[in-house]
């Protein structure tokens, strides 16, 4: 059986790197049958996050991965990791426990993976022997995780780029801090920044009306871009993880509307990123990505988790019968 695995993360590539290589959720689909069509694989699933696209293929070489992937996902060469047979399950085994994580034990990595497979299910790129791998990942990465005793807040992104705020700007008590997007992780900075008695304003178009409805749950304001960019000039913190495919803030509405001297911390926890990386020129703005806020965990305990993802995908291979690569 040929099962292979090629894809970028953040341990070789930064961020600038992946987010040329990031599929939303349309370009999944159409990669994924391009890649069945144009590499005649017989099966394919494509995890795209903050921290990776990865793309495993069922019945076509590890080369002819490589190829695809530089041609369709803009990935370059001397970032991409290729894995092969046993190798690349245990590799999605050990991912779907948060352990290779730029956060350890980011428990978001389950839902990403559940989408991605459901994602695949509608596209019927699936074969059967993927599914079962899915669905195996799901309960391996339940597994590690209760073997390492991780903790759903502790691997959490908005918890760290929080804690990490308040180290840098010395506490929240008076600032003005405003959250773009209320997505899953925008929902959890808003209800980790209430619990620290934060002053917030929820930033949404799209979504606005479910912003409305978070930000009375959560006794706050909600406000359009628009009120937002007008008022810009008087944030001291931006939290931004939206899905957009462009930035949010761009350099020149920000000199346009901000004092060249004002003081400001940003957190961009999407990728692509929200914010203009050129707006760091600015003497009194700190921008931190996902990149920064990282909090890799001890080796030991990666290395026990991958450990552990290894025997887990030697007993799938048994059980399933398949020749280990």
């Amino acid at each position: 059986m040929n099962f292979c695995m090629v894809g970028i993360d953040y341990h070789q590539a930064p961020v600038a790197v992946r987010e040329r290589a990031f599929l939303s959720r349309d370009r999944v689909s159409v990669v994924a049958r391009d890649l069945m069509a144009l590499f005649k694989a017989q099966g394919v699933f494509i995890l795209s996050t903050c921290a990776r696209t990865e793309i495993y293929a069922q019945g076509i070489s590890v080369e002819e991965l490589q190829s695809a992937f530089i041609m369709l996902c803009q990935g370059e060469k001397s970032f991409l990791e290729l894995r092969q047979g046993r190798d690349a399950i245990a590799h999605l085994f050990t991912v779907a426990s948060g352990a290779e994580s730029p956060v350890f034990g980011d428990s978001n990595i389950v839902r990403q993976i559940k989408e991605a497979y459901f994602l695949g299910r509608e596209t019927g790129t699936l074969t059967r022997l993927l599914s079962r791998v899915l669905e195996r990942t799901l309960c391996a990465g339940r597994d590690i995780r209760r073997a390492l005793q991780l903790t759903q807040r502790e691997g959490d992104v908005a918890v760290r780029a929080i804690q990490l705020a308040i180290q840098k700007h010395k506490g929240l008590k008076g600032k003005n801090i405003y959250v773009i997007g209320c997505g899953v992780v925008g929902q959890s900075l808003i209800e980790e920044l209430c619990q620290q008695r934060a002053r917030i304003q929820i930033v949404a178009n799209r979504r606005h009306d479910r912003a409305s409805f978070i930000a009375q749950e959560h006794g706050c304001l909600a406000v359009r871009f628009e009120d937002f960019y007008n008022g810009l000039a008087e944030a001291d913190l931006i939290f931004s993880a939206t899905n957009s495919p462009h930035y949010v803030v761009s350099r020149d509405m920000f000199e346009r509307r901000v004092p060249a001297d004002k003081e400001m911390v940003i957190f961009d926890l999407a990728v692509p990123r929200d914010i203009d990386n050129n707006i760091e020129g600015f003497s009194g703005v700190r921008i931190y990505t996902i990149d920064d806020i990282g909090a890799p965990g001890e080796e030991r305990l990666v290395s026990q988790a991958r450990h552990i993802a290894h025997c887990k995908a030697k007993a799938f291979f048994a059980r399933e019968k398949i020749h280990a690569v």
